[in-house]
């Protein structure tokens, strides 16, 4: 089975829905809950995760991304330097790379 991993902005709209239907279509659906943010600031995780799980989506935090096991050293590295960036954007309040991350 393929996984699909979601982050962004909007996390209890566009994210959530997105998460949603890839379960709905047999995907393995991760949402990387510290990667996104909330629309609703006073959003309740606990409840939000979960709905989630209720629909087969995993929300997960960046630490526990799942790594296919063929990736090749270079590749992996590219990623975690990524979601690593991505972390550390969004926690300090920017967005720029986070959604447009380069190397």
């Amino acid at each position: 089975m393929h996984a699909r991993i979601q982050v962004g902005l909007a996390l209890d709209y566009c994210v959530r829905w997105t998460a949603e239907d890839a379960a709905s279509c047999g995907f393995e659906s991760y949402l990387v809950a510290d990667c996104s943010r909330a629309v609703d600031s006073k959003i309740d995780m606990g409840k939000f995760k979960e709905e989630m799980e209720g629909k087969h989506v995993h929300v997960i935090d960046s630490m526990q991304v799942p790594m296919p096991r063929k990736f090749h050293g270079d590749m992996a590295m590219r990623l975690v330097r990524m979601l690593t960036k991505w972390r550390l954007d969004i926690k300090l309040g920017g967005r720029s790379s986070a959604q447009t991350p380069t190397d």
